[in-house]
């Protein structure tokens, strides 16, 4: 096409998508994939769980990741929140 040709000559790359009637946004930006919290939760705990006694004594912080995994299991995610960025603050 002329815009291909247009942009080989100013040489720059032109991204071509082949589009049809049942094309959708989707296809050119990315759909919405739900997430649930708990796998979210469940990823900064088990970094917190390895991460934690490496830097800090495990015996001193058992009460904390207690209170960690507790809240977790109770799904309170809020409370959990808060007590992960008390861990920022341990390391």
């Amino acid at each position: 096409s002329i815009v291909q040709h247009l942009a080989s000559q100013v040489g720059r790359t032109l991204v071509v998508v082949n589009l049809n009637q049942q094309s959708d946004t989707a296809d050119l930006i990315g759909g919405f994939k739900p997430v649930e919290v708990r796998q979210l939760a469940q990823a900064l705990l088990d970094t917190l769980f390895y991460l934690l006694p490496k830097v800090t004594s495990k015996n001193r912080n058992q009460t904390f990741l207690a209170s960690c995994k507790e809240r977790f299991e109770a799904r309170k995610w809020r409370a959990l929140a808060k007590l992960l960025s008390q861990a920022v603050g341990l390391i």
